[in-house]
């Protein structure tokens, strides 16, 4: 993972200028984290890239079927079919050190069923 500062930030709903520090993170990591086999996966237009995978916005968590294991040594990666982003409670107790009650984390559960 790479975290790039942002030097000027302009907020369009305040129009103002944000002086607060801000990064995007360019996250290089990606995994297979989503069961693709063991679950629906429907394939998006995207005017960036061409095409994605989306699991569906109205999927309940439950139903999700993650890999176990899928992230190997990583602390945060991206879903390689549908970008979507991960982390673990390592990656998470860090954020949570130095940002609380910035970010919020919903957990899964490896379906092996």
């Amino acid at each position: 993972m790479e975290l790039l500062p942002i030097e000027r930030f302009w907020s369009v709903p305040d129009d103002a200028r944000i002086d607060e520090p801000y990064f995007v993170a360019n996250v290089y990591r990606m995994a297979e984290t989503y069961d693709a086999d063991r679950m629906r996966l429907t394939r998006l237009p995207d005017p960036v890239f061409g095409s994605r995978f989306d699991y569906g916005g109205g999927t309940r968590t439950e139903d999700l079927i993650v890999r176990p294991g899928a992230q190997g040594d990583a602390h945060f990666w991206r879903d390689v079919f549908t970008d979507t982003f991960f982390c673990d409670d390592v990656f998470r107790a860090a954020v949570e050190g130095v940002a609380p009650g910035t970010y919020t984390f919903k957990a899964t559960t490896p379906n092996t069923g």
